[in-house]
């Protein structure tokens, strides 16, 4: 049953709210709606639509918000320098995983913090949620802590708004500006160790992970598998969407923040949500 399930909303910047919102649409077309599972984790473009779920957005509203033009909220030009330099970043060989997380804390540092407020309110409106307030249903949203590299996890009873904690777990180095809460500095969740961070759903008896791009990295111990593995060997009865090949194909060339992908990736993923219905359907029982 959904019910009792808990579902984990990987990052993949606007491109992947679309999608995600597409692959929710797309399963309820058939029958299945997740959006009445009991949690929602959410990390960067997945406390997005975490929080629209959450929140009560129907499949519908979720799919409409990414494909009406007169809902879509208003994207100030990205910083494609600064992308640049964090891909650079995260494909370069790193004698740790901790130095590889440390370089890109030190980008994220050096984006300008001038547009902090800003990016509240641009948040806020992307949410499109009725209040500030976290919502009455489970929802765990993640940021990285700049100075010790370790993963925050804000919830509810964590006496931190709604909009920071998303504002927090989208702060990707170099775009946008790292998030000051209670003291310290948060960026992008999905630069912990992986885009999902489903190992946060290890003891559910049932997680399905939605996933737009951390199922194709390569396999090691900070990865998705990784992750999987550990869920199923705990006794977790997992499923994963994954972005595939002809989802993928409508990423913009200028990357996954590109809101002019936002129309194609939401097809996309209800396009998908159509075929992964019968896998989503034996993994329900």
């Amino acid at each position: 049953m959904i019910d009792d399930s808990v579902v984990v909303l990987g990052g993949g910047g606007i491109w992947g709210v679309a999608w995600m919102s597409g692959v929710v649409m797309g399963l309820a077309d058939r029958g299945i709606d997740i959006t009445g599972a009991r949690s929602f984790v959410g990390t960067s473009a997945g406390s997005i639509v975490g929080s629209q779920v959450a929140h009560g957005d129907s499949p519908t509203e979720l799919f409409t918000r990414q494909t009406d033009p007169a809902q879509e909220p208003r994207e100030r030009p990205q910083q494609n320098n600064g992308l640049a330099q964090l891909m650079a970043l995260i494909q370069q060989q790193w004698e740790s995983p901790e130095a590889r997380t440390r370089a890109i804390a030190e980008l994220a540092l050096k984006t300008a913090t001038n547009g902090a407020p800003e990016s509240q309110a641009e948040i806020a409106k992307r949410l499109g949620v009725p209040s500030n307030d976290w919502p009455a249903r489970d929802l765990s949203i993640t940021a990285t802590d700049i100075a010790t590299c370790e993963l925050g996890v804000f919830n509810a009873h964590s006496g931190v708004s709604l909009i920071e904690a998303v504002a927090a777990s989208c702060a990707v180095p170099g775009v946008r500006p790292p998030m000051r809460i209670k003291g310290r500095i948060y960026m992008d969740g999905g630069l912990w160790r992986n885009a999902e961070n489903a190992h946060l759903a290890r003891g559910e008896r049932s997680v399905l992970i939605i996933s737009p791009f951390g199922a194709r990295m390569p396999a090691s111990p900070r990865s998705l598998h990784h992750d999987i593995e550990e869920l199923r060997q705990s006794g977790s009865r997992v499923a994963l969407i994954a972005a595939d090949t002809e989802a993928l194909s409508t990423v913009s060339a200028i990357g996954p923040l590109d809101p002019a992908s936002r129309v194609a990736g939401a097809e996309a993923g209800r396009a998908q949500g159509h075929r992964e219905f019968e896998k989503i359907r034996e993994w329900l029982g």
